[in-house]
């Protein structure tokens, strides 16, 4: 077997060993040399217009930063009707264009929080549709190992009936999540 094909050899009651894959996120290391596994290798982040959302965000790079991560900035936009080929055509460029907004927002972020992250590990997806069934098919199709996202808080009759987005993502996802809050508002004096 070439070298790097063969990530663990293990006598197994047999005359040859059994080859086992490397676990994911593991690298060959030389004797005293230390290894970096990335705890999570891509950040699903869903932003909205709101500072909350821009707080996730700058909390997603820091994470990024910290473990050598991608970071897929994920806007899900409103689904528009087309009745005809001019609306279809102004509905294309309006997706256009949001993908680009999203995309310098986020490189904006990324600049303003003085992350160490380079650019290039910075991704946008742009959906239309739902929030909670496009969040869960880019978690699946970005596969992403952590969601970062945020929450008010809110305890109104209906979150406390329907529940958050964020609380839907947190009961429907398998991956990892890391929820940012809201800074309470400062007691009165």
């Amino acid at each position: 077997m070439a070298h790097g094909e063969v990530g663990r050899l293990a006598q197994v009651g047999r005359e040859e060993p059994v080859a086992y894959p490397e676990p994911r996120g593991t690298d060959r290391a030389q004797p005293g040399q230390e290894v970096s596994v990335s705890l999570f290798r891509r950040i699903l982040v869903p932003i909205d217009d709101s500072p909350l959302a821009s707080k996730a965000l700058d909390t997603a790079y820091a994470v990024a930063s910290r473990f050598g991560s991608r970071v897929i900035v994920l806007y899900v936009r409103s689904e528009n009707t087309v009745w005809n080929v001019a609306e279809q055509r102004r509905d294309e460029a309006e997706f256009e264009f949001e993908t680009r907004a999203v995309h310098e927002t986020a490189l904006q972020a990324l600049s303003a929080g003085h992350h160490p992250l380079p650019p290039s590990h910075v991704t946008v997806d742009v959906r239309t549709g739902d929030p909670l069934p496009c969040i869960l098919e880019a978690i699946i199709e970005d596969e992403a190992d952590l969601i970062v996202m945020g929450t008010h808080g809110r305890s109104s009759l209906t979150d406390r009936m329907l529940g958050s987005t964020t609380e839907r993502v947190l009961v429907d996802s398998r991956v990892a999540m890391l929820v940012v809050r809201n800074d309470p508002a400062p007691a009165p004096e």
